[in-house]
């Protein structure tokens, strides 16, 4: 018998979530990917920002 194709090789993965968060202090991104009805956290980056690179405005 000849060797199959591995289950799953061809089947489409559902597309990476991706998160951004920009505050006055630091900019965060997180990359999530779903297994299911389950999320996993692939990669996160947390950068300092210097200050003054953000200015809040609060609105009335």
């Amino acid at each position: 018998m000849g060797r199959g194709i591995p289950v799953g090789l061809f089947t489409p993965k559902s597309a990476p979530l991706i998160g951004v968060d920009v505050s006055s202090t630091a900019v965060k991104v997180l990359q999530l990917s779903q297994a299911g009805t389950r999320y996993r956290v692939e990669h996160y980056a947390v950068e300092p920002l210097p200050p003054n690179a953000v200015v809040e405005k609060k609105h009335c």
